[in-house]
């Protein structure tokens, strides 16, 4: 992989170097190296990559969706203006989380249905963590794509924060 091919993934995929570094677990450096060339991009990273942009272009990007299912959504989010959480009003879970059902998505969690609607397709080896560690949110600026291994080491280190 060339860093001009890597270039053109972190923009296909609305990925920064940092949160792919974050997604590899490796120094935000090091991606600078690669797209500056000084050091090579490793196969198995060009391949993780590859395939993240197949998966891409075999899914419906947001704009493809029907906005009659936006609004639909949107009628059961209310916002809080002092932590920036939109609050899931439909039915919750056991767990905390919503539960959002449509034709296009089939019933799915509200904020993986949040993530389709307004960032994309969600890869099938990334799970969102909620950064705001609050699961009714479905503001997708309080999410990341993170693997299941750091979406579990996050939780628990969460539960051990007071």
């Amino acid at each position: 992989m060339t860093p001009a091919r890597l270039a053109a993934c972190l923009a296909a995929l609305d990925w920064t170097q940092r949160s792919l570094a974050r997604r590899l677990g490796r120094p935000k450096s090091t991606v600078g190296q690669w797209l500056a060339a000084s050091v090579a991009i490793p196969p198995d990273v060009a391949r993780w990559l590859e395939d993240h942009m197949k998966y891409l272009a075999r899914h419906p990007a947001p704009e493809r969706l029907p906005r009659s299912l936006l609004k639909r959504f949107e009628a059961r989010v209310t916002q809080d203006p002092k932590s920036g959480c939109w609050l899931w009003t439909g039915t919750l879970n056991n767990e905390g989380y919503g539960n959002f059902g449509a034709p296009k998505l089939g019933t799915t969690l509200a904020h993986r249905a949040a993530w389709l609607l307004l960032k994309g397709p969600i890869p099938p080896n990334l799970q969102i963590d909620h950064l705001c560690r609050n699961r009714a949110c479905v503001n997708v600026d309080h999410m990341e794509l993170v693997t299941p291994a750091e979406n579990t080491r996050r939780g628990k280190r969460a539960k051990k924060t007071p």
